[in-house]
């Protein structure tokens, strides 16, 4: 295939050269120096390291445990919460490098935390009756009773949009601190939640010094961890240019739409009482959110421009219909409708708009597939960042490109509210208030 003048050839030993570079960098990588606590994935801790297990006996009453479908994290997660977990011991590893800048989280172990790390503890008031806590193992610092304390190490010297080196060999997980999770070279990276239902009656849940995002004096703990996996790439196709065949819409990023689209816009007058839109902090959309309003913006291809002749990947993730009589091949139509603000409605548009109807509420039409594995890396255009949203599942992996995901919340409607979904959607569009999870993707 010829890409930019260049044979398969030259295509092929450029994909070489760039796995050679991110093997090069990232596998000869090794743990930093000292000793410390991570959890557990499935896949086991790193080999040599320490492992042990605490269970907690949560509250037993209407118990509200949870955690992300789909997780990667070991343990059991019911009506007690068994964390497992990995702690490297000292005299392991050669390497004297220390933990490198950035914003993120780990477990304590021993009496004091890494260097440039700041401590913090956090207590969960478990369950009073009949608690049957337990724990087994080298644990990280902290107390094991009745109650919980662990220790954490955490920092924010970096910012989390900067990679940084650790080992890639195996997944593992790190905690977020002030920030979306952290971004680590050669790695993809999503989030899972734990929440943990504690003791309802007189609850003393608290927290001292520096600690986990979710955490500290509140009703229940409720931990965002970031799970982290080998990045896979191709050794083809490295800087696929166009984008696969016929009409579709994607939201615009800040760093606008692909050259030739056609571009649009809609603001969603919300809920105007108590309004309680949320974007995630840090977000890359082009457009404005506040308690009132959100307006987005939009990419809308042309049939034909720019076209790599090739249908959309097999895969797990959402695009928005643009106007038409069809989805692309391969993917299933639905819909969702907002019931936006009922009171001085002040819904607006401009230029060219996915399928569906904008007037005093608004209905937009997807296009949604699941007949890939997110985890199988698909090719997509590597030179300008966009926008997929998840499905069934995780944020879809691209090859080449980097991945976040970015979540709005919108505030609809109070009084006799009329959202509605039909067909296939993207996931957390049937929520009573729409929750769209999008995943934002930007070059390695």
């Amino acid at each position: 295939m010829l890409i930019n003048d260049m044979t398969s050839f030259d295509m092929k030993t450029i994909g070489m050269c760039v796995l050679f570079s991110l093997t090069s960098v990232t596998t000869a990588v090794e743990w930093p120096f000292g000793t410390y606590t991570l959890l557990k994935p499935k896949s086991g801790c790193p080999r040599d390291w320490r492992e042990s297990w605490r269970l907690q006996d949560t509250e037993d009453s209407r118990t509200a445990n949870s955690i992300t479908p789909g997780y990667h994290l070991e343990g059991t997660f019911g009506r007690t919460m068994k964390v497992y977990f990995c702690t490297k011991d000292p005299s392991t590893g050669m390497n004297e490098d220390l933990w490198p800048a950035g914003n993120y989280c780990i477990f304590q172990h021993g009496l004091s935390c890494p260097e440039e790390f700041l401590p913090g503890t956090v207590h969960w008031d478990d369950e009073d009756s009949h608690n049957k806590n337990s724990y087994g193992g080298v644990l990280p610092t902290g107390s094991y009773g009745r109650n919980t304390d662990i220790n954490y190490c955490c920092r924010d010297d970096g910012s989390y949009t900067k990679a940084i080196l650790l080992p890639t060999s195996q997944p593992f997980y790190l905690l977020k601190f002030s920030s979306p999770c952290q971004l680590v070279k050669g790695m993809y990276v999503t989030e899972e939640t734990v929440h943990f239902d504690d003791e309802d009656s007189n609850n003393k849940n608290s927290a001292s010094g520096k600690h986990p995002m979710g955490t500290g004096k509140v009703p229940d703990q409720n931990f965002m961890n970031c799970y982290y996996s080998p990045l896979e790439v191709s050794l083809v196709d490295i800087d696929m240019q166009y984008w696969p065949a016929g009409s579709y819409t994607l939201v615009k990023p800040r760093t606008g739409c692909p050259p030739g689209w056609y571009e649009g816009w809609t603001t969603q007058d919300t809920e105007d009482l108590y309004n309680n839109n949320y974007v995630s902090y840090g977000h890359h959309f082009a457009g404005t959110f506040d308690d009132s309003d959100l307006t987005f913006y939009y990419c809308t291809k042309p049939t034909g421009l720019s076209d790599s002749g090739e249908s959309w990947p097999r895969g797990n993730y959402c695009i928005l219909k643009a106007s038409g009589p069809q989805c692309p091949s391969g993917f299933n139509e639905g819909s969702v409708y907002w019931d936006d603000e009922d009171a001085g409605n002040a819904n607006s548009r401009g230029g060219t708009l996915p399928f569906g109807s904008f007037n005093d509420d608004t209905r937009i039409n997807y296009c949604c597939r699941d007949d890939g594995y997110y985890s199988n890396v698909i090719q997509l255009p590597t030179s300008h960042p966009f926008y997929l949203l998840r499905y069934t599942s995780y944020c879809q992996r691209v090859n080449g490109m980097h991945v976040r995901e970015e979540i709005v919340h919108f505030d609809d409607e109070d009084y006799g509210n009329t959202n509605s979904v039909s067909g296939f959607y993207p996931l957390g569009a049937d929520l009573e208030e729409r929750h769209l999870m999008y995943c934002y993707y930007w070059r390695l």
